[in-house]
């Protein structure tokens, strides 16, 4: 009877010590989208802001598709000056942005981003009527990404 309650309580405790674990590991969605939130308020209150949007992801997140993302669009071509990234979680994301016009695709490319809260520029330069982004996770277990677009009518 000793060794099957020993058995019992090694059991339990050894549950309880894998479920602790986990909890642990768990990912504070709400925490992270949160801070997007708030780094997305603060973008758009500024002068020359074009719009901004926010991106979940996980590790199991397939690849975006080439039209995935977000895609803001403008009702006639404005110049689009730049991008402010950040990311909040862990690990690493990709972000790809392709700027387009109604003649086709203007400039596009993709940068690594450090999750954890710091801020990316991405100088552009261009002029378009559109600006489609879109994230991967590279890294990690899960982040949100922020992005926010500035610049100015033509």
């Amino acid at each position: 009877m000793r060794r099957s309650l020993r058995s019992v309580v090694l059991i339990v405790v050894l549950s309880t010590g894998l479920f602790s674990c986990a909890s642990a590991a768990e990912i504070d969605w709400q925490s992270m989208q949160d801070d997007a939130e708030k780094f997305v308020d603060a973008a758009t209150a500024e002068d020359g802001s074009l719009g901004a949007a926010t991106q979940r992801l996980a590790t199991q997140d397939p690849p975006p598709a080439d039209d995935g993302g977000i895609t803001l669009s403008f009702p006639s071509e404005v110049s689009i000056d730049g991008v402010v990234v950040t990311c909040f979680g862990d690990g690493t994301a990709q972000l790809g942005y392709s700027v387009s016009s109604r003649e086709g695709s203007v400039a596009s490319g993709s940068v690594d981003i450090l999750c954890g809260g710091g801020e990316t520029e991405i100088p552009l330069a261009e002029h378009g009527d559109a600006i489609r982004l879109s994230a991967v996770l590279v890294s990690g277990t899960g982040a949100v990404v922020a992005a926010a677009v500035s610049g100015g009518a033509e």
